[in-house]
């Protein structure tokens, strides 16, 4: 017993810190349909990480070199908070793991927008003591610090450390804020990464409505289930990811770039106007939203 809660020597790691805003209200409100899209929205990055294809980021950052199966990420998740963590096992893999680190946050993000989920976080770099039941360490607390005092607004900031490492922003979908923070644009991520048409086109089938009937396919399994035997299906992962193949796979979901927008829209309208703070995170994401439509020409999805 007392052999688990022997801490290893810290080593440097890759670390992100995210919360989930709003949690604590929208679980008072409706603590099951919360809990069904958290769930939800956890199955598809699940699915997501241990599919991102490592070769392609090889490819986008021109190493030659050949995934190492090493570079894997760990994560914890508590209440309302992500830390999510990848160890630096050598100089010259230390590019890959920047990179990997920051094509899994942007993947999670992206799954918790489509169910009306925004994130804040940041991304360093730090010691870490790492076991089956702790994590503490420097590292963790200066990831804290970045996502409660810089990060400010829906989004993941990346300190300059890991920025410096690449010369070109739009290999991994960076940006630059206002104030000067790098952080992860998410909407050019899904419109490069996760979109699989190479048009924009629409049809009669929102990705809202393909959420909904995935959100109803897991509310009947949970109020089929007492909770004893649903909390004990989620912590089979093995069980859980099977379950959520079977929902998915009952389900049409190419990817529409349109459709994501307009569920990113509506989590947009959806934000109430309930304190300064609210109204300024608020503010920042329309303004982040209007950009990307803009951009992409979408002015019929902009927000006024």
């Amino acid at each position: 017993m007392l052999n688990d809660f022997l801490i290893p020597e810290p080593s440097m790691y890759v670390i992100a810190y995210l919360d989930t805003l709003g949690y604590g209200k929208a679980i008072s409100e409706n603590e099951m349909m919360f809990r069904i899209k958290y769930i939800c929205a956890l199955f598809a990055f699940n699915r997501n990480l241990s599919t991102i294809n490592k070769m392609r980021l090889y490819d986008m950052l021109s190493t030659g070199k050949t995934p190492r199966s090493e570079t894997d990420i760990q994560y914890r998740i508590f209440s309302d908070n992500f830390l999510l963590f990848t160890k630096l096992t050598s100089e010259s893999n230390k590019k890959f793991a920047y990179a990997y680190m920051i094509d899994s946050c942007l993947n999670l993000q992206c799954h918790f927008a489509r169910f009306g989920l925004k994130l804040r976080g940041a991304i360093t770099v730090g010691n870490l003591s790492v076991n089956k039941d702790v994590v503490f360490g420097t590292g963790l607390l200066n990831a804290v610090k970045l996502e409660e005092k810089k990060a400010i607004y829906p989004r993941i900031i990346i300190e300059n450390c890991i920025h410096n490492e690449f010369s070109d922003n739009n290999i991994l979908d960076i940006a630059t804020d206002e104030d000067g923070e790098y952080f992860l644009d998410y909407l050019s991520y899904y419109a490069n990464r996760l979109d699989k048409t190479t048009n924009c086109q629409r049809d009669d089938t929102t990705l809202e409505d393909i959420d909904k009937r995935i959100l109803e396919k897991v509310k009947e399994l949970y109020e089929q289930c007492k909770m004893e035997e649903f909390r004990e299906l989620h912590d089979k992962m093995h069980e859980t990811m099977h379950k959520w193949n079977e929902i998915s796979s009952s389900v049409n979901q190419e990817g529409k770039l349109s459709r994501f927008l307009e569920c990113h829209r509506k989590m947009i309208l959806e934000t109430p106007d309930s304190s300064e703070s609210i109204i300024a995170k608020k503010k920042w994401l329309a303004d982040y939203h209007n950009g990307f439509c803009r951009k992409y020409l979408f002015e019929e999805l902009h927000l006024d």
